[in-house]
């Protein structure tokens, strides 16, 4: 075996090994995302000459890139998941299991393309756009090492289309405005994840009622794990409930599931938007 062909194999085995877990939202959730995110933008600037439509499609195809399996093996090396305390460290042949370090590299690239080429600014930011919208699927920021997509992050992408941020969303973006710089970016990331762990240990809620107590029965953080873990976790991580996401589960209706996925993909869709006028405001 030559080797050319022992750098295949070796290529083919980390694929197997890493491509079937560490993925967060479907590529076409986050081109739904970041497409709702663009239209928003453009109704707040109707007229702005600084952001072509090439710019913002960029930033659209970039933020469904970022999973892409490409010769730089980047990707298999960058996993998604969310680890503020660097608790997950890496896998036996060397991927990061947390989404930090790519993070903080498409930041300073990002920060460092100010004042050159757009498209490059452009493409860096839908990078980050589709960590940040990663870190609205509870199995990634909890985190929960999965070997399939979580049923969460398939469950209803083609209502994507449809789901718009309340109006005090909106508002709330507009007002928090602040300078691009690594911390702002930073901040997004790690906003966006405490967002949805909080959401998952508050009480779930539907037409008034309240349904139960949080959504541990899903999603069970690392310092939760036990006897109510579907199975063992992995180390590091947190671990499924024994209710899975979209089944019949006790009050968990597919209209209680739906509205909390659209709750999420709405804070996704602010996210992006955010950062969308981070771009159109930086000197």
């Amino acid at each position: 075996m030559n080797m050319r062909q022992r750098f295949l194999v070796l290529c083919l085995t980390l694929f197997a090994c890493a491509a079937s877990y560490s993925w967060g939202f479907e590529r076409q959730a986050h081109l739904e995302m970041s497409k709702t995110a663009v239209r928003l933008y453009h109704e707040l600037y109707p007229s702005n000459s600084r952001d072509t439509d090439e710019l913002t499609s960029l930033f659209i195809a970039a933020s469904g890139r970022e999973d892409d399996i490409t010769l730089s093996l980047q990707r298999l090396f960058n996993w998604h998941f969310y680890d503020p305390g660097s608790r997950l460290g890496r896998a036996w042949w060397g991927a990061r299991k947390a989404n930090t370090k790519r993070f903080a590299s498409l930041a300073e690239k990002l920060f460092d393309s100010r004042g050159g080429d757009p498209r490059k600014t452009y493409e860096y930011a839908g990078r980050l756009a589709h960590h940040i919208q990663d870190m609205s699927s509870p199995p990634h920021t909890v985190p929960i090492y999965h070997t399939t997509k979580d049923p969460f992050d398939t469950f209803a992408t083609e209502a994507i289309a449809g789901i718009r941020p309340a109006t005090v969303q909106l508002d709330a973006v507009r007002a928090g405005r602040r300078d691009l710089t690594l911390d702002a970016l930073q901040s997004m990331l790690k906003t966006a994840a405490e967002r949805t762990t909080a959401r998952v240990g508050k009480p779930v809620r539907y037409n008034g009622k309240e349904i139960v107590s949080d959504w541990t029965g899903f999603w069970r953080r690392y310092e939760l794990t036990g006897p109510e873990c579907e199975q063992e976790p992995k180390t590091g991580f947190g671990c499924y409930g024994m209710n899975t996401f979209g089944e019949p589960a006790g009050n968990f209706t597919p209209e209680v599931y739906l509205d909390f996925y659209k709750t999420q993909v709405a804070s996704a869709i602010a996210d992006s938007l955010r950062l969308l006028l981070l771009l159109h405001d930086m000197k």
